[in-house]
Order: C-alpha cells, then sequence, then structure tokens
C-alpha cells in the first residue's frame, strides 16, 4: 500500500542528473502533498541524489503554464496497456488536455483486447488516423497479426480468443475489407521498441522488456532477461504494477506504467508527471 505525507507549503519540481539520465529529486526548500510509492524510501535532505517516485497533487508548472499559454507548449505522454477501453482513453486525454495537433502520445503496447464492444477498434483507428499519436507493439497487438494479419496463420485463433482478443475479432470481422486491411497494415508496420528524446533526455520504449531479443520485447516477463540501456530511461508496460500506480526503479533506470485493469495511468515525459483515471 502507498502511504500519503501531507506536507505544508507547495511542491516545486527539481531534478538531477546521473550518468546522462534526469531523474525527479526532492526539493528540499519547497514542499507539497507528495504521494510516496510503497518500498521507495523518502531521502534525507543531505543525500539529494537519491530517487524518489513522487506524485504531486494539483497542476504542476508545465501544466498550468500550458493552461495559460492556451496549450502553446508541446507535451510528450506515455500511456500502455489501454485493452480496448475507449471510454477510459477518451477520459484520459481529456484529463491530461491532450492536443493532437501539438503534443505527442506514445502507446507502450496492448491497445486492444479485453475491453467491451468495438473500443479496440476505435483505438486503432484513432491512434491510424492523428500523426501524433504513436503504437508500439505488445504482445496483444502481435497475436491479432499472427490470427488475422497479413499472410499469417490463422490457427492462432483460439489462443487469442482466449487471451481476450473475442469482442476485437468480431469487431474485425464487421469492417469493410479494405478498412480490416488498412487497420491490420497499421499495426504490422508499428515498431515494437523506439527511442525518443525529451529536453535533452531519452526514453526507451518497449512493451514488454527492452532486449536485443523481439520475443522478450513483446512477451518477456523474466527482468533478469533484460538489458537496460545505460543511456536512457526505459518506459514499459505488460506488467501490471502492484500497487496500481506507476513504478519508479532507479538502480535500473526502469519504468512500468501498467497499472492493471483497475485503472489507466499516463506518464508526461518533460516533468515525470503521473495521471490516472
Amino acid at each position: 500500500m502507498s502511504t500519503m505525507l501531507y506536507l505544508g507549503c507547495w511542491f516545486v519540481h527539481t531534478f538531477i542528473e546521473e550518468n546522462g539520465v534526469v531523474y525527479p529529486a526532492f526539493d528540499a526548500s519547497s514542499c507539497g502533498w507528495i504521494k510516496f510509492a510503497s518500498g521507495i524510501r523518502m531521502p534525507s535532505i543531505n543525500r539529494p541524489r537519491q530517487f524518489l517516485h513522487l506524485r504531486v497533487c494539483g497542476r504542476s508548472r508545465y501544466s498550468a503554464k500550458k493552461k495559460k499559454e492556451g496549450n502553446e507548449r508541446a507535451m510528450t505522454f506515455c500511456v500502455a496497456d489501454i485493452h480496448g477501453q475507449w471510454l477510459l482513453f477518451e477520459y484520459l486525454m481529456k484529463k491530461i488536455e491532450f492536443d493532437p495537433r501539438k503534443d505527442r502520445l506514445y502507446v507502450v503496447g496492448d491497445g486492444i483486447d479485453r475491453g467491451p464492444g468495438s473500443g479496440s477498434i476505435q483505438l486503432l483507428q484513432y491512434f491510424r488516423d492523428n500523426p501524433s499519436v504513436h503504437l508500439i507493439r505488445g504482445n496483444h497487438e502481435e497475436l491479432m497479426l499472427r490470427t488475422y494479419g497479413i499472410g499469417t496463420n490463422r490457427l492462432e485463433l483460439h489462443r487469442w480468443i482466449e487471451t481476450g482478443g473475442r469482442n476485437t475479432f468480431y469487431a474485425l470481422q464487421q469492417l469493410p475489407s479494405s478498412e480490416r486491411e488498412r487497420l491490420l497494415a497499421f499495426v504490422a508496420a508499428s515498431p515494437d521498441q523506439m527511442t525518443v528524446e525529451v529536453n535533452g533526455q531519452r526514453f526507451h520504449l518497449v512493451h514488454a522488456l527492452p532486449s536485443p531479443d523481439p520475443y522478450i520485447r513483446i512477451w518477456g516477463r523474466d527482468e533478469s532477461n533484460a538489458v537496460f540501456p545505460k543511456d536512457a530511461l526505459t518506459i514499459c508496460g505488460h506488467t501490471p504494477t502492484a500497487t496500481g500506480e506507476i513504478y519508479f526503479d532507479p538502480h535500473r533506470r526502469f519504468v512500468r506504467i501498467d497499472c492493471g485493469m483497475r485503472r489507466l495511468a499516463c506518464l508526461r515525459l518533460e516533468d515525470m508527471e503521473t495521471f490516472y483515471v
């Protein structure tokens, strides 16, 4: 369980840099309502380089400036494991004030399956039709391609349906063949990993785990097989966090943003602020 610590004054985001990677840091000079993830110790004032997972209640200076300037400042967001929850995704986009004309959104795998109705198809169409949205292929997209993709084997259908693909499969069946082929081609062209840079900070985005092996990148859960890049902060989905909140591992420069089916989480890369719906 996470714990809440209520402090008396407002918190200002600060950052520290270690081996070329920038992390949020505790600012001893100004405080606010900080939510500490379980297992992460609060740093002392004399240890300013210790990493801390924190969540600030209220708007940060970035979102406040964004609102004041009429959304002139472009932002970069990461979300993972939406799993066909179209309405929840819409609500999250409103909460983060996402503007597809200026902001960027990276979907770190598993945008489809398990959700109700045709939500998975609506999500894929939204990803495809907005150039500022980038899909990174996850294991559920991989199952769809194995089952229904171009030049693939439909013997995978039973496995896909058993793991939550039933609604996605039937919704695809209802589409005109031309639209179905366009969606499948879009997913097939999506990468299974991506490295992006935001304000000089490199982020490695991959659905399951970073690795030279494409199977581990999409399906892996054993972190001992992972190869974490030293020059970037790795962001993954696939394995839900134990607390239902975004998990930061400072030692391996590793972040998990899949919070399970209970809630949908989003990470803003400019200031590492977290959002939940």
